[in-house]
Formats: structure tokens, C-alpha cells, sequence
């Protein structure tokens, strides 16, 4: 439901959810994820939340999509609370703008109560964790000495019994479900597994990251137009309608969307995903970009 403020200006015209990564935004991955996994999503909505409703609407491939509307933004224990109503018992939480895996989700649900974690470089970024066997026994958020490289990531499988827990504002405001937690581990268990796979995007550059990923599992496909004279070399990925002209040299890995077109005489160096409807001028360089829908870049430009 947040704005995610640290994505400005990107969030200006839609909720950071809807930003995309080769040819679907972040929410979409993450639905196709849990489709077949579960049957029905509630979606927490605020900030432009209008434009989360038109685009997912009633039903998204076999899930069933309802939604909430947190109207003040007061943290991720105020945002889940909005749902409880709809909750039956067990659930599965997890942030509406990281990037989380089929596989991870799997783990979790074999595991009750559980929590996903990551090791990651920066942790002092995150909530870390401490364990004992294979519990969860302390939850620190964001220590500026961390003991340990191993976070929360964010997504859960618990039951409605953790809001039975009462927590103050935090520091900075909020209600924070990490808070919940930390009071569920001093009487219950918790478990947790392990991933490789969650990509946190926190900044407008994690994206690069994310866009790096999901390019080496994409599969290639070459279904526009390449003209004689174009190279190509490593994988592409090439929708419908495009055009790559004469002269134009592209190393993967990189996406083209729908109706774009390249060149002449175009370098583009991969990772890059370029959107739907673009139009990339002559003599153009872009390497290691994500190049949103309908953008048109002129001649001689180098991104």
C-alpha cells in the first residue's frame, strides 16, 4: 500500500509494485509464482491502488484476487491486520515488492509456522536473525553491528493467531510485523528455510539486479524480424513485431518487447531489457538499462 519513496521519480506515475522487469511488473511475477499454490490473494492497496485493481483485476490466471485499502500508511502490522477479516486460518504473507521464488514458497508451506531467510552482503539493511537448531530465536531490525548475514526476507506461513499479539509503534511510527514476531518466537516455534533466490529491491538500481536474474532464466525466442547484416550473440529474447535493422550488434542477454524496434547500427550490450513499443535510433549504445514501454531514444545516444 506504501509509496516506496526511495523509488522516486519511478513511482510518480504508478505504485512501485506495477514497475516492470522484462515483460511483466513486479506483482505479476509474484502472483505466477503462487498460482496453483494457493487459491485465493488479498491484495493490500494504497498509494495508486486503483491502478493495481485495473491491471490484476477479480481473477488472476487460477487465483481469485480480493483487496483491502489501508488508507494511512502505518506499517506492515497495520497493513496485514487490514486483511483478518478475510483470513480463514493459515496464511502466507509476503511483500507485494520483492521478488520471491516458486520453489521458497514450496518450502515454506512444509514447514508450520515458518519464515523465509537470506544471507545476503548488507545486512545491516534488513531485519537479521538469529537461530538455534531449526528455530527462529531473535529478530533484530537493521542493527548497525549485525551478528550475523542472515535476514528476513519477508515472507511467512503462519496463522491468525499472530495477531493476537498486541505491539506499540516503532521508532519510526509504524507498526511493524517484524514486532509480532518477536513476541510469537518467546511463546511458539518458529521455522525457517533458506533461499538463493529472493531479490530485495529496495533501490531504483536493484532492479538492474532483478532484470540481471531473470534474464538467465528466460528462455530464448526469436519471433520479430532481424535483418541480414544484424548480429547477434548469447541469448535473446525477441517478442512479436519487432524489428532489429542492419548493421545492429546485440550480446546478450537481452529482452525486446512487443513492436520495438532497433538500429541500424545499434549496440546493446546485456544485461538490457528493452519494453513494448520502443524505438531505438541509429547508432544507439545501451548496455546493462531497462528501457521502459513506449520509449522512443534518439540517434547517436548512449545509455
Amino acid at each position: 500500500a506504501g509509496k516506496g519513496i526511495r523509488f522516486q521519480p519511478y513511482i510518480s506515475t504508478k505504485p512501485k509494485p506495477l514497475l516492470k522487469i522484462l515483460d511483466q511488473s513486479i506483482l505479476e511475477y509474484n502472483l505466477d509464482q503462487l498460482n496453483n499454490l494457493v487459491k485465493e490473494v488479498i491484495l493490500v492497496i494504497g498509494y495508486q491502488g486503483e491502478k493495481i485493481k485495473k491491471l490484476i483485476g477479480q481473477n488472476y490466471k487460477n487465483l481469485k484476487i480480493k483487496y483491502v485499502f489501508q488508507k494511512n500508511q502505518i506499517g506492515t502490522a497495520h497493513a496485514a491486520r487490514r486483511t483478518l477479516h478475510l483470513i480463514k486460518d493459515k496464511f502466507l504473507l509476503l511483500n507485494g515488492d520483492d521478488l520471491y521464488d516458486r520453489q521458497d514458497i514450496e518450502k515454506c508451506l512444509r514447514k508450520f509456522p515458518s519464515i523465509l531467510l537470506a544471507n545476503v552482503a548488507t545486512p545491516s539493511f534488513f531485519g537479521v536473525v538469529s537461530c538455534e537448531g531449526d528455530l527462529v530465536k531473535n529478530i533484530v531490525e537493521k542493527p548497525k553491528k549485525p551478528k550475523s548475514n542472515l535476514v528476513n526476507t519477508g515472507l511467512y506461513f503462519l496463522d491468525k493467531s499472530i495477531f493476537n499479539f498486541k505491539i506499540k509503534k516503532s521508532p519510526r511510527g509504524e507498526y511493524e510485523f517484524p514486532d509480532l514476531l518477536k513476541k510469537f518466537i518467546k511463546e511458539k516455534n518458529l521455522f525457517f528455510t533458506k533461499t538463493e533466490n529472493w531479490i530485495p529491491l529496495s533501490y531504483p538500481w536493484n532492479l538492474l539486479e532483478a532484470n540481471e536474474s531473470l534474464l538467465k532464466k528466460a528462455k530464448e525466442r526469436r519471433e520479430g524480424k532481424i535483418e541480414e547484416g544484424a548480429r547477434i550473440n548469447g541469448k535473446i529474447i525477441v517478442k512479436k513485431e519487432v524489428k532489429i535493422r542492419s548493421g545492429s550488434y546485440l550480446l546478450g542477454p537481452i529482452y525486446i518487447g512487443e513492436k520495438s524496434e532497433i538500429g541500424p547500427n545499434c549496440y546493446l550490450r546485456g544485461p538490457v531489457s528493452i519494453g513494448a513499443n520502443c524505438r531505438i535510433g541509429q547508432a544507439v549504445e545501451i548496455k546493462n538499462s531497462i528501457i521502459g514501454d513506449g520509449t522512443k531514444i534518439a540517434h547517436l545516444s548512449y545509455v
